[in-house]
C-alpha cells in the first residue's frame, strides 16, 4: 500500500517517486543509512541533498546498485519525508518545505 507523503496532493512527482521507490529500494536504505551516519557524528539537521548527492555519486562509482538509472532531484523532498515518517530516529532531521510551493514564496 502506498501512504502519500503529501496528503490530498497525489502529483505527477509523487506518482513517479513511488514507482521508483518501488524499483529501487536500496536508494531509500542508503539514504536511511547516511542520514545515520551523519547522527552518530553529531549532526542533528541537514539537508537532504547532502546524503542525496553522496548516494548519487556512489552510484555513479558503481558502489550501489542500479547502474544506467538516474536519481531525480524531484524525488528528494519525498525521501526526507518518508524517512522522517518511517524511521523515529531521522523525525525531524531534514529541513523541509511546503511541498509545490516555489522557494521564494515560504
Amino acid at each position: 500500500m502506498t501512504h502519500h507523503v503529501n496528503p490530498g496532493n497525489t502529483s505527477r512527482i509523487e506518482q513517479a517517486f513511488w514507482e521508483f521507490h518501488r524499483e529501487h529500494p536500496w536508494v531509500y536504505r542508503e539514504l536511511v543509512r547516511l542520514s545515520r551516519e551523519l547522527i552518530r557524528r553529531g549532526y542533528d539537521r541537514f539537508g537532504i541533498a547532502t546524503v542525496y548527492e553522496v548516494c548519487r555519486w556512489r552510484s555513479m562509482m558503481d558502489e550501489l546498485p542500479g547502474q544506467g538509472f538516474k536519481l531525480n532531484n524531484n524525488y528528494r523532498a519525498y525521501y526526507a519525508r518518508l524517512m522522517m515518517q518511517r524511521e523515529s530516529d531521522l523525525r525531524g532531521a531534514f529541513v523541509t518545505r511546503r511541498l509545490g510551493v516555489p522557494s521564494h514564496v515560504v
